[in-house]
Order: structure tokens, then sequence, then C-alpha cells
């Protein structure tokens, strides 16, 4: 078939191969960036549900587990304690949505 056409032709061709070669680039592009604002997102989410979902419980948890002088001599423990606590839930949340954000997407 290629040699049904004339060099005018051929070029016309491979000149609109090359344009759509760049979009389907371009689209995998744009797929990239949404998957890193999709991946920021989430994390973001994800770090306000911890916090929410989790806070009431392991603060209540921590005021039971610790003594009642202690509470009384450093008021803020228990709020340091669950602060932490939260921190590596999330950082573990964030690690794993990251890993997911950073894999290739198969062609």
């Amino acid at each position: 078939m290629p040699e049904d056409l004339t060099k005018t032709q051929q070029a016309e061709v491979q000149k609109e191969v090359k344009k759509q070669i760049k979009v389907l680039q371009r689209t995998k592009e744009i797929g990239s960036e949404f998957k890193k604002q999709a991946s920021t997102a989430m994390i973001a989410g994800l770090s306000l549900l911890v916090a929410l979902a989790w806070k009431d419980l392991i603060f209540k948890l921590i005021e039971n587990y610790t003594s009642l002088t202690l509470l009384e001599k450093y008021p803020f423990i228990a709020d340091l304690y669950t602060a932490v606590l939260l921190t590596l839930i999330g950082v573990i949340g964030i690690m794993i949505i990251s890993r997911w954000a950073k894999k290739p997407e198969k062609a």
C-alpha cells in the first residue's frame, strides 16, 4: 500500500502518525499527572480520616492506661501519646499511597 501513495501523500501520512504519537504521549502524561493529584488528595483525606476516626478512642484508652497522678502532673501527656500514635498510622498510609502513585503504568 505505501507504494500506491505519492511522496507527498507518504509525507502527510508520516506527519499524521507523528501527530497521533504526540497525542498518545500527552494522554499518558495527563494520566500520570492525574495519578499524582489523586494520590495527594487521597493522602490528605486519609490523614483527616485517621485523625478524626481514632482520636477520641485513642485518647480515652491512653487516659485509662496512664496513671491519674501522671495526668495531673502533665495534663497533655495523653494528647502527646495520641498524636504520636496517629502520626505513625498516617505515615504508614501515606507510604502505601505514595508507592502506589510511583508505580509505572503498564502499556
